[in-house]
């Protein structure tokens, strides 16, 4: 997984998903453990196609079940 975003630019950064993901899918699996991810289809500027990825809050990124999920998702890549 990478991240858009370089330590110390803002308050979040944007982390890329595998092409096949379904970001909004994902974010919606993280909201039922009560774990907010904004997709980034929420972002994307039209019908254009965009790479899947999820808008991460740095200041939450720390929370163990934001980890654990993180996790938890990549393993499954």
């Amino acid at each position: 997984l990478a991240t858009h975003s370089p330590p110390g630019h803002g308050y979040y950064t944007y982390l890329e998903l595998p092409e096949r993901e379904n970001d909004l899918e994902i974010a919606q699996r993280a909201a039922r453990e009560s774990i907010f991810l904004a997709p980034g289809t929420f972002f994307a500027a039209g019908p254009a196609r965009h790479r899947p990825g999820l808008r991460i809050n740095i200041a939450r990124a720390g929370d163990p079940r934001f980890v654990a999920f993180l996790k938890r998702l990549a393993a499954g890549f």
